[in-house]
Parts: structure tokens; C-alpha cells; sequence
């Protein structure tokens, strides 16, 4: 894993939450809770989350977040991130319609067509656009790995 651990927590999330991950040393990136739903998406239980392309030497110092600045597609994840420690929520900031992308897009590679987060249907995609599918920090971890052109760890997580 190249994601770090950071802060183990299993209390809940909220949409507009802002979280840290690291994969350098001495390097934070961010991410955004968007969605927080028991049924629906790709699976129940589903957390929708943006992972920025901005750094910072210091977690407490968020810089400027934007939804056109992605490093990755939007995502969906479950709680792992955070019970595991590799993402820490740092504050919560509510989301406004400038926060968020309209539509969300999703491949749905078993239907073979486009949709958004609530299952419905797209006429085409629209960029960024993620995989209909429910990843786990090792998927993460893999994504973000990639799009810094870091080469994937070999070494599994250990607990």
C-alpha cells in the first residue's frame, strides 16, 4: 500500500466532510465526502467522495479545493478508509451547488451504459467519469497511485 495510515475513525460521515490522505512523506492530499446513503449507487451503504489534485505540507492547512481539480473521478467507497486510518476527516465545510458536479457519471460496465449516482441512466458520458462499482482503499490506493505515476505497491495491508 502506498497510502499511509493516519487516524483510525469509525464516527460517522457527513456530506461536506473534508479528509486527508498521504502517499508521500511529508505531503497531504484531500478529499470531499459528497454523498452519504443506505441504499442506492452501486451498493448500499455507499459514500460518494472526491479525491482533489492539491497537496499541502500540513493536513490542518486545506487548500484551495475545487471540483474541477480532481485527481481521480469521483468514487464510490465504503467506510474502510477511515476505519482503517488512510483517510481522516478534518473538518466538515457544508457543500453548496459550486462544490458539487452535475451530473455525477459512472460506467455501469455489467449494463454497458452510463449512469449517475441514484442508478438512472445517462444519454452519454460526461467527464469526469468514474466506474458504477464500489472500491475499497486498496482500489483507492491503486487510483491514486496511478494518477501520480507512482508505481503500485507490492506490500498488502497488514491488518
Amino acid at each position: 500500500m502506498n497510502l499511509r495510515v493516519l487516524k483510525r475513525s469509525r464516527k460517522p460521515l457527513k456530506p461536506g466532510d473534508i479528509f486527508a490522505l498521504q502517499v508521500k512523506e511529508g505531503e497531504y492530499m484531500f478529499g470531499r465526502v459528497i454523498r452519504v446513503e443506505e441504499h442506492g449507487g452501486p451498493a448500499d451503504g455507499f459514500i460518494l467522495i472526491y479525491i482533489y489534485n492539491v497537496t499541502s505540507a500540513n493536513k490542518s492547512e486545506i487548500p484551495t479545493i475545487d471540483k474541477d481539480n480532481l485527481l481521480i473521478p469521483p468514487y464510490f467507497t465504503n467506510k474502510l478508509p477511515w476505519s482503517r486510518g488512510y483517510f481522516e476527516t478534518i473538518e466538515n465545510r457544508p457543500l453548496t451547488e459550486d462544490d458539487v458536479l452535475k451530473p455525477h457519471c459512472f460506467w455501469d460496465i455489467v449494463h454497458n451504459e452510463y449512469r449517475d449516482e441514484f442508478r438512472n441512466v445517462l444519454r452519454h458520458k460526461v467527464e469526469p467519469c468514474g466506474v458504477f462499482g464500489l472500491g475499497s482503499f486498496r482500489t483507492i490506493d491503486i487510483r491514486v497511485s496511478d494518477a501520480l505515476g507512482i508505481p503500485q505497491s507490492e506490500i498488502e495491508p497488514d491488518d
